[in-house]
């Protein structure tokens, strides 16, 4: 089962100020990490505020999210474009 997916302000900030073709790529890429997060990550062990994150990339983005596993949701709490 996928679990939800959410964005910090400062992540739908990001997104938000993204051109539409953009901002498709990242939902697809959210949506992929959400089918798998603990699978989806290239880069884990990252702390942020005290949580453990994970890292995602893609050709065009870097995605930076941890897990509650409670209630099945990625916390998706950082947006950068790709080097």
């Amino acid at each position: 089962m996928s679990y939800r997916y959410s964005l910090a302000d400062s992540a739908l900030k990001v997104f938000s100020a993204c051109a539409t073709a953009d901002r498709d790529r990242l939902i697809r890429l959210f949506e992929t990490i959400a089918r798998a997060p603990e699978f989806e990550a290239d880069v884990d062990g990252l702390r942020i505020e005290g949580r453990e994150c994970m890292v995602k990339c893609s050709a065009d983005w870097v995605v930076t999210y941890w897990l509650d596993f409670p209630i099945r949701e990625v916390r998706i709490v950082a947006l950068d474009r790709a080097p």
